[in-house]
C-alpha cells in the first residue's frame, strides 16, 4: 500500500535548504564522485566545525510518528553540532526545528508518500563542503532506502570530516544486497583521507550482518563507538544502530531511552586526537 501511494523519482535526490526558505533539490550521486576532492578555497571561517568538543547524535526518527520526537529532536539539536536522522520526514515542523537551532541540513531522499521526501538527513552547525547521496532498494519490497555522505571543514585543520549517515535495507533473503549497499558508502569514505564518521540504522538483526558491518569498518579504519548506558534498540538480540570514527577521539557515548521514537539515539562527544 504505501509503495501504490508513495512516489519514488527516477533519480537521487539531495535536497537542500535554499536563501529564500525554499528546498532546492539536486542530483549528486556518490558513485559519479567516488574520487578524493579537494577542500575549495574561500570557504568563511565560520563554516567550520570544531573538533576541540564535536558532540555527534545519530537518531532514528520513526517518521515522527511519536508523540514527544519534536521536543527531544529541539533538544539534542541545541545541544549537539551535528544530527545524523534516519527515517526522517522533510516536514516543515523537522525544518522548523533544526533551523531555530542554527543547523543547516542536507537530506537524501529516498521516496516521497504524501508529498513529503522520506530518508536520511545530516544537520551540523556549519555548512558543508559538499555532500553525496546513494540509493538502495529492497529486494523484496522494493521500496529504496537512502544514505548520505556530507564532508565539513575542521577549525584548524587542512582535512575535512567525512560523515556518512545510513539506514540499511531490511528485507533481503541473503546478504549480497546489504553487502553491496554498505560497500558503495565504504567506497567514499575509503577515497577519503581525513577523519570521518559512520553511523545510522544499520539493520543489523543477525550475527551475520553484524559480521559485514564490522568487517567493513574495520577495513576502513574505524573503530565502534562503545556506549555507556547502552539503551539501544534490539532486534532479535541484536543492536541495530552503529557509530564508528575515525581520526578523531571517543570522549563520552550514551544511548538513553526516549519514548518519541522506536529507536533510543546515540549521543557522543569526539575530540581530535
Amino acid at each position: 500500500m504505501l509503495a501504490a501511494c508513495g512516489t519514488v523519482p527516477k533519480d537521487e535526490r539531495l535536497l537542500a535548504p535554499q536563501a529564500d526558505g525554499q528546498i532546492g533539490v539536486t542530483t549528486q550521486s556518490c558513485q559519479a564522485t567516488r574520487s578524493a576532492r579537494a577542500v575549495p578555497v574561500g570557504l568563511p571561517t565560520g563554516d567550520a566545525l570544531d573538533t576541540r568538543t564535536l558532540r555527534v547524535v545519530s537518531w532514528n526518527l520513526h517518521k515522527g510518528v511519536d508523540d514527544g520526537w519534536q521536543a527531544d529532536l529541539a533538544r539534542f539539536a541545541g545541544e549537539y553540532d551535528v544530527l545524523l536522522l534516519q527515517e526522517a520526514v522533510l516536514t516543515s515542523a523537522v525544518r522548523d526545528v533544526l533551523e531555530r537551532a542554527g543547523h543547516g541540513w542536507r537530506m537524501a531522499g529516498a521516496f516521497a508518500y504524501n508529498g513529503e521526501e522520506r530518508g536520511v538527513m545530516v544537520a551540523a552547525r556549519a555548512r558543508p563542503i559538499d555532500a553525496c547521496t546513494l540509493r538502495t532498494f529492497e529486494p523484496l519490497a522494493r521500496l529504496p532506502k537512502s544514505a548520505i555522505v556530507a564532508r565539513f571543514r575542521l577549525a584548524g585543520s587542512d582535512a575535512p570530516l567525512a560523515v556518512a549517515n545510513l539506514h540499511g535495507i531490511n528485507f533481503t533473503l541473503g546478504l549480497e544486497s546489504f553487502r553491496s549497499q554498505l560497500e558503495d558508502v565504504a567506497d567514499v569514505l575509503a577515497a577519503h583521507a581525513g577523519p570521518a564518521i559512520l553511523a545510522g540504522d544499520f539493520n543489523t538483526w543477525s550475527v551475520d550482518r553484524h559480521l559485514v558491518l564490522d568487517e567493513i569498518a574495520t577495513r576502513l579504519g574505524m573503530t565502534a563507538v562503545e556506549l555507556v548506558p547502552d539503551g539501544r534498540r534490539r532486534t532479535f538480540g541484536r543492536h541495530l544502530d552503529h557509530m564508528f570514527v575515525r581520526g578523531l577521539r571517543i570522549v563520552k557515548a550514551h544511548a538513553p531511552e526516549v519514548k518519541s521514537s522506536d529507536h533510543n539515539p546515540i549521543l557522543v562527544t569526539l575530540t581530535a586526537p
